[in-house]
């Protein structure tokens, strides 16, 4: 009876719950390779070989025992126990493989979600991640595209800060960004600056001759050294000024430490007055970055309606409208802070007055309030921005490509059952026609769920929909693109059933969803090369 390398009981999650006479009573785990002692005992091979050692003493009933002659294989056991049904041990991690134990170490060997370490980030991926991680490491070494420096990816954009070959602003303010290896092509051919010059560049730096765009580069030419001196000049007088900020900071920084050492401690007049002032810059900046915040929300509005024209949009007016509420609130604030009427009532609002700690609590308050409305506008900007996403992407010929990015992680997240269904830009059939959108489901749904991709089509409610043919009727085709090969597509086509509700006229925003719980397993969509940076395209044509 030859002895096994592979140790103790097998670590495998089975379909349903273990039974104890499988289970071995040393290790506790799936009985591997069983033995059964002639007292009727049974346990693992390896188990019970090496608890009995050099004894001759059985490590279940602690009686004597000869194991040359009083154990035997137990071959029914072992077989049983093969064909015993069990998930992946990689099961949690996305595989969906079942199958049974005789299958389960040949399977693990190729899985594709086994968890890897990599070696530079020490982050945990599946190995179906090790490709499109090799490209996106924070820690890979790479080259700068303009020097050739060798350094670590995650500090690719800090680096092309102070890159000196690195693409830079014209120094003749064309607008223009241009790589140093070709600036002098730039200005020679490209630059607006000086084709279109009437001063010359150097002007702010004192040159006082009148050029033409025809006399500009004669000019530059015939007084480069002066202009070089222009430069120098500056240079110099920037370090002059330079020095002298750091001789008058390092007085300040002397003065402010005699003065501590004078008076280690406010008083607590002046410590109000600090905390006021403290709480008052707060929302000044708070009221900087809402102004930035609407501005950005104006713009997107106006794209919306730039791309739309006259056609109304009802949930950007609701949005626009309550955040020129919320904005006209942060307008009276302002206007208080700057007449100074939430200080103690001075015309000059950083004198605070015996009232301080009123003041402070009522502006505390205020600045609360402000905080909770700004919260209110952070969703309110991200609600128009999906707003916004959806319509960019919104077609109105009955046909989209929907491109699924993260794909990875989505599908992890499917599979742990933390994200659902989700749904692509709605899409029309043509202007005031049929609405639709795609709705995919990565862990399944249904007879899908589990072992399959789901994708499925979903008819959403407009208001042209009294003037359309009902129930809808039109041929519908899901398409998943490969990346590669699109003779590899995986395409499925389906004609509506008439009698379902998923296509009679909505009564509600979206149809109850229909179409293909079975378009594609799972695995396939890694191991068929489906994924490229780690998205997937889907197209949907309704004809």
């Amino acid at each position: 009876m030859s002895f096994q390398q592979t140790h103790g009981g097998y670590e495998i999650n089975l379909l349903e719950d273990l039974p104890e006479m499988y289970t071995c009573p040393i290790c506790s785990k799936l009985l591997r390779r069983p033995i059964q002692t002639a007292r009727g005992e049974r346990a693992c091979e390896s188990c019970y070989r090496t608890a009995v050692g050099d004894s001759s003493i059985c490590p279940i009933d602690n009686q004597p025992i000869d194991i040359k002659k009083e154990i035997f294989m137990d071959k029914y056991l072992e077989r049983t126990i093969s064909e015993l049904k069990c998930y992946c041990k990689n099961h949690k991690n996305g595989c969906t493989w079942k199958g049974s134990v005789r299958e389960v170490e040949n399977h693990e060997g190729d899985c594709s979600f086994i968890l890897i370490t990599c070696e530079r980030c020490e982050m945990s991926i599946t190995k179906m991640e090790e490709k499109v991680h090799e490209k996106q490491c924070p820690e890979k070494e790479i080259f700068c595209d303009y020097c050739k420096e060798k350094l670590i990816r995650r500090d690719y954009e800090n680096h092309l800060i102070t890159c000196k070959n690195g693409p830079k602003k014209c120094p003749y303010a064309c607008g223009k960004t241009v790589e140093f290896s070709k600036l002098q092509s730039h200005l020679s051919t490209e630059c607006n600056s000086i084709r279109n010059a009437n001063t010359c560049p150097y002007s702010i730096l004192g040159c006082k001759e009148s050029v033409t765009p025809s006399t500009l580069l004669n000019h530059l030419q015939e007084f480069l050294h002066i202009h070089t001196g222009y430069v120098i000049y500056s240079f110099i007088t920037i370090q002059d000024e330079n020095q002298r900020l750091r001789e008058n900071l390092n007085t300040q920084c002397k003065e402010y430490k005699k003065l501590l050492d004078k008076e280690p401690t406010l008083t607590n007049e002046t410590k109000k007055t600090s905390v006021l002032e403290s709480v008052m810059n707060k929302y000044e900046e708070e009221f900087r970055d809402v102004k930035k915040k609407k501005k950005k929300t104006d713009e997107k509005v106006d794209e919306l309606y730039r791309k739309h024209g006259e056609t109304p949009i009802p949930e950007v007016d609701d949005i626009k409208e309550g955040l020129e509420l919320i904005f006209s609130q942060y307008e009276e604030i302002e206007t208080m802070i700057s007449s100074g009427s939430l200080g103690a009532g001075n015309s000059n609002s950083r004198e605070y007055g015996e009232n301080v700690p009123s003041d402070l609590r009522k502006f505390s308050q205020e600045i609360e309030a402000i905080e909770s409305r700004n919260a209110i506008l952070s969703a309110n900007t991200s609600d128009l921005e999906n707003e916004l996403r959806k319509l960019k992407n919104t077609s109105y010929n009955g046909e989209q490509i929907w491109k699924i990015d993260n794909i990875l992680f989505r599908l992890r997240q499917a599979t742990q059952k933390k994200q659902g269904a989700f749904h692509s830009a709605p899409v029309y059939t043509e202007r005031g026609g049929y609405k639709f959108c795609s709705r995919i489901y990565l862990n399944g749904d249904g007879l899908g769920r589990d072992k399959y991709i789901s994708l499925f089509i979903v008819i959403m409610k407009t208001e042209y929909d009294c003037l359309l043919e009902w129930p809808f009727k039109k041929k519908v085709t899901f398409e998943l693109i490969h990346p590669r090969d699109q003779s590899l597509n995986i395409t499925e086509s389906f004609t509506p059933d008439p009698k379902s509700s998923s296509f009679q006229q909505p009564t509600r925003e979206m149809n109850v969803a229909a179409g293909c719980p079975k378009f594609l397993l799972k695995d396939d969509l890694a191991n068929k090369n489906f994924i490229i940076d780690d998205c997937i395209y889907i197209r949907t044509i309704v004809s």
